[in-house]
């Protein structure tokens, strides 16, 4: 389909009229597909701005398509580029791109996303060289959300662009802008964020979670676009609990995504009229997303402390709950050696008091590395949820310059230095920290431990060679003997390398408690976060090393899931392969073979298998959920140990880029012939027992092996 004949799929009050385009526009875009994407947030701010379709996520939506008339132009942002490419998302994208391109000029991209044959042949530009070209040659530019690397000569161009009548269109997600640009800030840092201030768009922090790889799409409420929530507070009237929850998560989410200077931001900070003193989140005594004025507060708060510099940054009034206050006036300076092998974090065993002024001085073999300096490490941010137990964001990251750092965090924190590659060893000063109890494997010996063991800093840690874990330092004060513990996390680490066919050494894990995470009750990632109710256990070695598998499951899950690859991980296995190491820890470490979970336990797996060879083939039983993928993998480790599963990994690891599966029916097809190349056996009549899709071709590579079913 061409443009104009796009173009005919939309009324002219509706291309004239962006009010009218967007009510209409979810209904015509329909569902999109977004298999491997996690869109971020949009939002719109300006008067002549409006969100064009919200997405489902969890128990509430969010703007993830919006779009602008800027001068003669048009403007459209999307929260993630793939969803322009994806088949299936052809009548969202026509819609889109005949409002926005009002040209006879082809498209040009300057991005590798995709576009339908529907478009015609757009002209791709491969650098922002010949951005003046394509200004000439196309009617509409296509960019990644932050035009490559944020030259404002560009952003200039375009503005002029735009302004002049031609389209453009910005897409990606702000959170994995964010995770590729640590201690960086959407309205400073990021292009397309600068532009798109001009327009009234703007990209923000925060995920839309897809339901099986489906978004649906919903016009947005008048509370969801900024300008009309400020009204809506502004009208004094009595909100009504959806409009608050609303209004609230449109204010926040602006509030965190906009320059200080910026208008909009000026008007919201004109509605504050709040006293630290009052934003003080418990777990007593929450803040909620109805108190949405409380929690702008908060956010404005936040935004404008990271701005100053340290010697004017103070203790914030919350610090005192969590983290926790330092109970000690004494402060002191440390020498800190680091460097030699890959560790993201270095830990320093020094904490920073909330509100003073910490120094750090690199040796000269340690500058020019990228070094930085961090205070804290509670590093999720809360601003999404529902309710706040803590202030919402805690944790500080500041480059070190020409060797020297210095930095101010109101809530105080661990000391450390982060790096995001090896680096060589060099010894560190850092100045006016408390001595934290901190625990560093091979270096603190028995008396220094009981020494500062009882140490006035609220957090402490046990640092073993490849692995941390970070609890309150009341757990810490009466153990006796760390190093078992240290030992224990070591090879908590070696031995989920091990099982994964990963190079012995090669990672290095943490795991931080915390007082509320950002999502479920642990989480995988750097660090693995979990909640506080685990804080004793991460340290007892009784448990650790105990009889009882189930207890330490949650340990052993969420390592498994940094460990966890796409071509062995099949569509709804993704809180299964992980679990793997869940089956594995259980045995090696607790010496529990009963499955470590109650629902692995020997009947639950039997029932599971029962139901699959009573109607063998009937469903899909392998996606049913995380157990039944769980039972069906187990049954092959019983009868055949976990030799086979590190051949299959190591296999996947070595396997050239090109030859790695690409679609479900390539990872199904590849995981039985190198199993049954592996095993000897024919697991073709096996899988196809359990619902896997197979093609005749993979079944026929595996026919010259004897046939294999459990035993039930």
């Amino acid at each position: 389909m061409t443009f104009a004949l796009a173009a005919i799929l939309l009324s002219a009050s509706q291309v004239d009229n962006l009010s009218a385009f967007a009510a209409g526009f979810a209904e015509k875009a329909g569902t999109l597909t977004a298999n491997g994407g996690l869109p971020g947030i949009v939002m719109a701010f300006g008067p002549d701005a409006e969100v064009l379709a919200v997405a489902k996520d969890g128990k509430t939506t969010k703007p993830i398509i919006a779009a602008a008339t800027y001068g003669k132009g048009r403007v459209a942002i999307l929260g993630h580029g793939s969803i322009l490419a994806k088949p299936g998302n052809e009548a969202m994208s026509r819609t889109l791109f005949a409002w926005v391109h009002q040209s006879s000029k082809p498209i040009g991209l300057f991005t590798n996303i995709p576009l339908s044959p529907a478009f015609g042949e757009p002209k791709t530009y491969r650098s922002k060289s010949s951005i003046p070209a394509a200004i000439r040659e196309c009617g509409t530019l296509v960019f990644d959300q932050d035009l490559g690397d944020g030259d404002p000569k560009v952003e200039e161009m375009l503005d002029q662009y735009v302004r002049d009548g031609g389209g453009l269109v910005l897409a990606g997600p702000a959170w994995g802008w964010l995770q590729l640009h640590p201690g960086q800030e959407l309205w400073k840092d990021h292009g397309g964020q600068r532009l798109l201030a001009k327009m009234g768009l703007g990209f923000a922090d925060g995920t839309i979670d897809p339901v099986k790889g489906q978004i649906d799409l919903y016009p947005a409420k008048p509370a969801q676009q900024v300008g009309r929530a400020m009204a809506m507070v502004r009208s004094k009237r009595m909100l009504s609990p959806e409009e608050a929850k609303l209004v609230g998560e449109t204010l926040e989410t602006a509030m965190g995504a906009l320059a200080p200077d910026n208008p909009i931001q000026k008007q919201l900070e004109s509605m504050l009229n709040t006293d630290q003193n009052d934003i003080r989140p418990t777990k007593e005594k929450p803040l909620t997303a109805s108190q949405f004025q409380l929690r702008l507060a908060a956010q404005y708060y936040d935004k404008m402390w990271r701005q100053l510099p340290p010697e004017k940054v103070t203790a914030h009034p919350a610090a005192q709950d969590f983290p926790g206050p330092v109970t000690t006036t004494e402060r002191t300076d440390m020498e800190v050696r680091i460097g030699g092998k890959k560790r993201r974090w270095w830990s320093t065993g020094a904490y920073a008091a909330p509100g003073e002024v910490v120094t750090v001085r690199l040796p000269q073999e340690l500058r020019g590395l990228g070094i930085r300096l961090r205070i804290g490490g509670h590093r999720d941010t809360l601003w999404h949820l529902d309710k706040w137990e803590r202030f919402p964001s805690i944790t500080l990251e500041v480059p070190i310059r020409n060797g020297v750092g210095k930095a101010a965090n109101p809530f105080g924190g661990l000391v450390y230095l982060v790096c995001d590659k090896v680096i060589p060893t060099g010894t560190v000063e850092i100045e006016h920290v408390v001595q934290a109890p901190v625990y560093f494997l091979g270096q603190t010996s028995a008396s220094e431990w009981k020494k500062i063991r009882t140490s006035g800093a609220p957090w402490g840690e046990v640092v073993a060679n490849n692995c941390v874990v970070c609890v309150p330092s009341s757990v810490l004060k009466t153990l006796d003997d760390p190093k078992p513990v240290a030992e224990y996390w070591d090879e908590v680490v070696q031995q989920v390398e091990f099982l994964y066919s990963v190079p012995e050494g090669t990672n290095e894990e943490r795991y931080q408690v915390d007082r509320q995470i950002s999502a479920g009750y642990m989480h995988s990632g750097y660090p693995i976060m979990t909640w506080e109710d685990v804080s004793a256990k991460f340290v007892d070695i009784s448990i650790l090393r105990g009889n009882d598998g189930d207890k330490n499951w949650g340990f052993y899950h969420e390592i498994g899931h940094n460990f966890q690859r796409p071509s062995w991980t099949w569509s709804g296995w993704g809180e299964t392969t992980n679990n793997l190491y869940s089956l594995y820890g259980g045995e090696h470490f607790n010496h529990d073979m009963s499955g470590g979970h109650g629902a692995m336990k020997v009947d639950k797996r039997e029932e599971r298998m029962k139901t699959v060879l009573a109607n063998p083939g009937k469903e899909e039983y392998f996606d049913m959920d995380p157990w039944y993928g769980l039972t069906f993998l187990r049954a092959i480790r019983e009868e055949f140990g976990w030799k086979p599963f590190q051949t299959l990994f190591a296999e996947f690891r070595d396997l050239p880029r090109d030859q790695q599966p690409k679609s479900e029916l390539e990872k199904h097809d590849q995981f039985l012939v190198r199993m049954s190349t592996i095993l000897k056996r024919d697991l073709s009549r096996y899988l196809t027992a359990w619902g896997v899709p197979l093609s005749d071709d993979a079944k026929a590579k595996c026919h010259q092996y004897p046939e294999w079913m459990p035993k039930v």
